[in-house]
């Protein structure tokens, strides 16, 4: 029984998270044939493997530890006290754990903190398969290991370990991770999480898969899609690579040329190193299967093929009457298999971008701080082309752009006829209009009081201007005035020396005349 714990203290972390894994299932296997009276560890080995989603499973397996304790099995007690440190919500912990070399260890039990941590403290991810989910939250708590964190988890959900060695997977999201540029405001791996997320949280809400039928290669292919597809994003558009004559844009001919980097970029890593090599499991067949679907899937983010799938949902729409979910079995009608094929490829391909372009369908708390983090990192790139004297892209331009008023033509031009066409199909998402509604009202509500703010000012500014024209008319007024009393002044002064002139030389006329006259009658004399 001992040696039997000691097992299950190292494995219980590692494989039994993950009993798809064959090894996994082989230990699992061994222990129950060679331990007839294993029923309790048995017993919580299997409460265990679905603590995630299963309430009752909690439960179950708090009280599958007190049984265990009371057949005196100290070191099941060591267990406890191991799950007890990732249960007790000390998230500062749990942080630090991250930041380390991604696991711990305790006792000679090798603990995967992102494993663990898909459970371990449950709160933060409670409602991650829910539309209500805030990633700004828990990116709070974990930082950059948000996307390793919402992969790993679905991962689990599906089952990819089946397809894929859950080790060799944590490495790869690593790396990926770590291959994003998180000084990005935007494009960094929380926005990469986030579309994962999202893309996972539609498959829960929108009975998705029980009307396009992916099977696992599918959902694999789609969800590593949307773990990489913005893989080493530099912060600047397709159009400004274009026009800097960037090597990039040369490399890929200025088309699609960030989508192509990312998707490649991935496969270089993949292919070069065998520790991220996630596809080494699989035959040559599946493995070309799933990389032609991630490349495709990739592609479809680059919003020039937004029109396509637009056009996609339309005529589908008009050709089998589809609406409130009804009918849309009928495209998969009469189909060969590689018609199917590549129908369901087109249903990936929406699923993708409409999960990139989900930011106005989510709570507006969480919408709008996407919504200023995407116009940081668009200012940042005007600014860039200013500096080099390209054409200022759209929206790009800080000292023009209004952040409601834009926001509202990309959800009027956009998002909300996008998702329109998305519900007919899947009506269970209709959550995702009504918050992009709720939304564009509410920037509409903002945007008026800024208009309303600037009417005051402007207002305001002309009082003052009219005000100050005021001001000078009436010192301008003042002056003229004082300069007329002054001419008055000078000119009464003017006048009273004219006199004064005139009077002495009156005088001295008078004194010459008087003079002259004394001169001739002395002369006469």
């Amino acid at each position: 029984m001992i040696k039997c714990v000691d097992w299950l203290k190292n494995q219980l972390y590692d494989s039994i998270m993950f009993k798809s894994d064959d090894m996994s299932i082989q230990k699992y296997e061994e222990i129950k044939s060679k331990n007839k009276d294993m029923k309790y560890v048995i017993s919580w080995i299997d409460e265990f493997s679905n603590i995630k989603t299963n309430d009752t499973a909690k439960e179950q397996f708090k009280e599958n530890i007190k049984n265990l304790e009371n057949k005196n099995l100290s070191n099941i007690k060591d267990i406890k006290a191991i799950i007890e440190n990732h249960n007790n919500n000390d998230k500062n912990k749990i942080k630090n754990n991250f930041s380390k070399n991604s696991s711990i260890s305790s006792n000679n039990a090798t603990i995967t903190i992102f494993s663990s941590y898909i459970i371990f403290p449950s709160e933060l991810i409670d409602d991650i398969e829910e539309p209500s989910f805030d990633i700004f939250s828990l990116e709070s708590h974990i930082s950059q290991n948000t996307l390793p964190c919402i992969s790993i988890y679905i991962f689990n959900l599906y089952g990819f370990y089946s397809l894929i060695n859950y080790k060799t997977f944590e490495k790869f999201i690593t790396k990926i991770t770590k291959g994003y540029i998180h000084s990005n405001p935007y494009h960094n791996d929380i926005h990469a999480a986030d579309v994962t997320q999202t893309c996972m949280m539609f498959f829960q809400n929108g009975n998705i898969n029980n009307i396009i039928n992916l099977d696992k290669y599918n959902l694999c292919a789609l969800f590593l899609s949307c773990m990489i597809h913005d893989y080493k994003h530099p912060g600047y558009t397709n159009n400004f690579l274009t026009n800097s004559n960037n090597d990039l844009a040369i490399m890929y001919n200025d088309k699609s040329i960030l989508e192509n980097f990312h998707v490649a970029q991935t496969f270089e890593l993949i292919y070069s190193n065998e520790k991220y090599n996630i596809f080494k499991d699989l035959n040559k067949n599946e493995m070309n299967t799933i990389r032609k679907k991630m490349i495709n899937c990739v592609l479809a983010t680059d919003m020039v093929h937004h029109a396509r799938l637009y056009t996609f949902c339309n005529i589908n729409i008009t050709k089998f009457a589809i609406n409130e979910g009804k009918n849309v079995e009928k495209i998969f009608d009469n189909l060969t298999e590689i018609q199917i094929i590549e129908k369901q490829q087109d249903f990936m391909d929406l699923l993708i971008h409409s999960s990139d372009v989900s930011n106005p369908t989510k709570p507006f708390n969480v919408y709008m701080n996407w919504a200023n983090k995407v116009m940081s990192e668009f200012y940042r790139q005007g600014d860039k082309e200013k500096e080099m004297n390209l054409p200022v892209s759209f929206l790009c331009d800080r000292e023009n752009t209004n952040l409601p008023k834009g926001q509202i033509g990309f959800i009027e031009g956009v998002v909300l006829p996008f998702y329109m066409n998305i519900i007919k199909f899947f009506p269970l998402l209709k959550f995702t209009v009504e918050n992009c509604q709720n939304n564009k009202k509410l920037l509409m509500k903002m945007l008026e009081e800024e208009e309303e703010q600037k009417k005051k000012e402007d207002n305001k500014d002309e009082s003052n201007n009219n005000n100050e024209e005021k001001l000078f008319n009436i010192i301008h007024i003042k002056s003229m005035k004082n300069k007329d009393e002054n001419e008055e002044d000078n000119s009464s002064f003017k006048d009273e020396n004219y006199i004064n002139i005139n009077n002495n030389n009156n005088i001295s006329n008078n004194n010459n005349e008087e003079s002259n006259e004394n001169n001739n009658n002395e002369k006469l004399l």
